[in-house]
């Protein structure tokens, strides 16, 4: 016989148990802050590089739920960078950008002066859309000083093979890095390229390596030493550095070659080093996106903040300084 008293009890469980599961699950999926209201707001992604003779911007406006829009004109937009300290009579103090059609960006009307760009100085940005009611935005960013690789060498490499049977030469190399003599430039991008390349040696002569043109980025596979400094937060074309993080500013890498290898005299030989300082700001801001993908794929991860400089808007206003070096590891 049925016991209804037994039947009760277990439908008590059973909502319980129900609610709880609920429960905890309602900690595991992201928690979304919806912003209080949909007043539309100006976006800006501008950054610069020490040297460039043109900047280019994208400029668009967003109602803070679905994304960002293309401005209706946009030839009414304004965007200034301006260096507030100007002390070089032949460089103009405000650079101007102007709509171009051909790639819906907004670029300098004149090629910029290399020089503009100074070490250690902060340049200020204004934007805005004449005859709107979108608010004026601004930000400032401050031109971070010079990072430089001093050295790096092979220290072993080996050839693995894929599922598909292609043959990659895979290596560890050591780098080690001169820090910036600054200490406001802390943080640094570096991408590591392939120059593919052909061993070719004469008799009683020295081998060379000739390039054949072709360059791809290679495949950061692990790091060694270093990886509390190491973030990889620019995909495939490289990773940030912060070498208040990095001891005695030196790192191990362990990379792959992106080209199998399909003839007997090919070697990776020549690795060509970029190596940006970034400003503070630009690298919160790729740190941000970076961990917004995270949490997408994540249910166990909060949302992060989205970080942006921009004053009264949301985007990146930063500069950038490069050094270049090419290495032969043989």
């Amino acid at each position: 016989m049925i016991n209804i008293q037994n039947i009760k009890h277990l439908g008590r469980f059973s909502t319980f148990l129900v609610l709880f599961i609920a429960l905890i699950l309602s900690g595991c999926v992201n928690r979304i802050d919806i912003p209080e209201d949909e007043d539309s707001v100006l976006v800006i992604n501008l950054e610069m590089l020490k040297g460039q003779t043109r900047y280019t911007a994208d400029f668009k406006t967003s109602n803070n739920l679905n994304g960002t829009f293309p401005i209706s004109s946009p030839n009414d937009a304004v965007i200034k960078i301006i260096d507030p300290n100007p002390n070089e009579a032949d460089v103009d103090p405000v650079i101007e950008l102007i709509f171009d059609e051909e790639s819906g960006m907004y670029v300098s009307d004149q090629q910029s002066n290399q020089t503009f760009l100074r070490l250690g100085r902060t340049y200020e940005l204004e934007a805005s859309i004449e005859g709107s009611n979108f608010e004026r935005i601004s930000a400032t960013t401050t031109v971070p000083y010079e990072l430089k690789i001093n050295a790096l060498e092979l220290l072993s490499e080996e050839t693995i093979m894929d599922k598909e049977g292609n043959e990659f030469w895979q290596g560890i190399i050591g780098v080690e890095f001169i820090p910036s003599v600054n200490k406001n430039t802390k943080y640094g991008h570096l991408h590591l390229t392939e120059m593919k390349t052909f061993i070719m040696q004469e008799p009683g002569q020295d081998p060379t390596y000739p390039m054949e043109g072709d360059s791809e980025y290679f495949q950061l596979i692990n790091v060694n030493i270093g990886s509390l400094a190491i973030t990889d937060i620019a995909h495939r074309d490289g990773f940030f550095i912060d070498f208040d993080n990095l001891d005695n500013a030196y790192a191990e890498f362990v990379i792959r070659s992106p080209f199998p290898i399909t003839e007997p005299n090919q070697v990776t030989a020549v690795i060509r080093a970029n190596l940006t300082a970034v400003s503070v700001d630009h690298y919160n801001y790729h740190l941000a996106l970076h961990n917004i993908r995270e949490g997408e794929e994540n249910i166990f991860q909060e949302n992060a903040l989205y970080r942006s400089n921009i004053e009264k808007g949301f985007g990146l206003f930063s500069t950038c300084h490069e050094s270049i070096s090419t290495h032969l590891i043989r």
